[in-house]
């Protein structure tokens, strides 16, 4: 069942076994979406479709809001303007830069929804 301890997915209703969220020491679950994500050799497989809160390791994908926060959690909404970012996915309008053209300027979503490559 979903949740339950498991070795491979042989052991998993759902034929998925992985990663209660993206840390080398989380325990392998069953996985309740029935799908798991290969995060490389230390953490091995980890189950997508994680709820808020749970660790991703800067992978989207495997949050079920498709939001990995710059915090490497999972988030349930996109960030607001001025909120620091990683990428395009994470902002409420859908861009991601440098507030000033400086390669050491941190990331942030955009108010104007636009970034532009420089």
């Amino acid at each position: 069942a979903a949740g339950e301890s498991c070795r491979d997915d042989n052991m998993c209703a759902l034929g998925a076994c992985g990663r209660s969220e993206a840390l080398t020491d989380a325990p392998f679950e069953c996985c309740a979406s029935g799908k798991s994500s290969w995060e490389g050799y230390s953490t091995k497989y980890v189950c997508t479709d994680l709820s808020s809160g749970a660790a991703c390791n800067g992978e989207n994908d495997l949050c079920a809001s498709g939001i990995c926060g710059i915090d490497n959690v999972c988030l349930n909404e996109k960030v607001a303007a001025g909120e620091s970012c990683r990428d395009d996915n994470m902002c409420a309008l859908g861009a991601c830069g440098r507030y000033e053209a400086l390669t050491d300027a941190p990331l942030e979503c955009c108010e104007s929804g636009n970034s532009s490559w420089e």
